[in-house]
């Protein structure tokens, strides 16, 4: 919906209307271009990590292609949610907790908006004061525990995919991995850009990495081509309040 006809319905007061008629159209068309996005990386039978998969919507998006699903979750609420609709699949498992450098326990900082939930109390403090509508609030800690990416290979194998969207704490999940994967996303926010950049380089110590990125909906790469770790972190530098948030993909060279 454009800003003009967005602007237009909320004068006449019709705008929440609308959206409400509209929405299941919405979540199909979003739906549909996000299984698009990610054939380019999953096929039929690849193993994917989805890690951070709050109440499943990409885990279904990953079912979906056919791929074969970990779904890794701190919360036992969204845990709730992602096994009641995907408990019985065949292609689906599931680690309630966390991921880490390394295997133990972890303090995770609950919030109002389960999706900002954080082990991160540093990237609590940066985001937290970002102009927003129903702003989140972090209101109680619990400790919960944690694995790694090279514990989740052990026990499911090695993925195709990894996607990390675990709210300022991505680094530390790629701690814990010691191979390289043929393709990953961890999420960015501008408020912390240097946590993207070590991630990169995190990535680039295991191997030959080439990235792009994607400003979350729209499921469309921001650069022409797949670039350097370097020129993807000066499209972010120079475009922060563009870009507030997203997520970097990475893929290995040919």
């Amino acid at each position: 919906m454009s800003h003009l006809v967005k602007g237009a319905l909320k004068k006449l007061g019709l705008y929440s209307l609308v959206r409400q008629i509209a929405s299941p159209y919405l979540r199909w068309r979003l739906t549909a271009r996000m299984r698009a996005f990610y054939r380019q990386f999953i096929q039929p039978d690849d193993l994917v990590f989805d890690v951070g998969a709050n109440v499943g919507r990409y885990t279904a998006v990953f079912l979906a292609l056919g791929a074969r699903v970990v779904a890794i979750e701190p919360q036992a609420s969204c845990m709730a949610q992602i096994k009641a609709r995907f408990g019985k699949h065949p292609r689906a498992a599931f680690y309630l907790g966390g991921v880490a450098a390394q295997q133990g326990e972890r303090e995770l900082h609950l919030s109002s908006a389960h999706a900002k939930s954080s082990f991160s109390s540093e990237w609590i403090e940066r985001v937290k004061d970002r102009p927003r509508p129903n702003k989140p609030s972090w209101y109680a800690t619990q400790t919960v525990p944690v694995t790694t990416l090279d514990a989740l290979i052990a026990a499911h194998g090695v993925p195709t995919f990894i996607k990390i969207d675990v709210e300022g704490y991505e680094l530390p999940v790629l701690q814990g991995l010691s191979q390289p994967i043929k393709a990953l996303s961890l999420e960015y926010t501008a408020e912390w850009l240097e946590a993207a950049r070590a991630c990169m380089a995190r990535l680039q110590e295991l191997g030959d990495y080439e990235f792009n990125l994607v400003c979350k909906e729209p499921f469309v790469f921001v650069l022409p081509s797949w670039s350097s770790a370097e020129a993807v972190y000066q499209a972010l530098e120079n475009h922060p309040t563009k870009h507030p948030s997203g997520d970097i993909y990475a893929r290995l060279r040919n």
